[in-house]
């Protein structure tokens, strides 16, 4: 059953891949009203929590992929606008919603009410 999960999502990683463009960060920051730098620290997967009880691997696998996720980003540096400290946000796959607890992120909130979260490498710090 695993080989059969991995290799589902091997053929559905192209299809995901092209259907969501990101915007360059220059004109993502442009359009949004709201910038900030956080770190992920809780994900739920809803969709996945009502799967019925007997459920198999397959559709337990079905309901991860789909990408709606809610995520708690704390805001660690604000660049754009006013955020609270705390962000509660509802994102899908084509919204940012496949990184990780512990990830570093940039969140863009556009005119139009929705977020975008983007992976932000780590810089190091400079020495005295």
């Amino acid at each position: 059953m695993k080989y059969l999960s991995a290799l589902a999502l091997l053929l559905a990683a192209p299809l995901t891949a092209n259907s969501c463009r990101d915007l360059p960060a220059d004109l993502q920051f442009q359009i949004s009203d709201i910038v900030v730098i956080g770190w992920v620290s809780s994900i739920k997967i809803p969709s996945l929590e009502s799967l019925p009880t007997g459920s198999s691997d397959f559709e337990a696998f079905d309901k991860t992929i789909d990408g709606e996720r809610k995520f708690e980003i704390v805001v660690t540096e604000t660049r754009k606008g006013i955020a609270d400290r705390v962000l509660s946000l509802d994102l899908d796959r084509c919204t940012g919603a496949y990184s990780h607890i512990g990830s570093r992120v940039i969140a863009y909130h556009t005119r139009d009410g929705r977020w975008r979260v983007s992976p932000l490498p780590l810089v190091p710090e400079s020495e005295p």
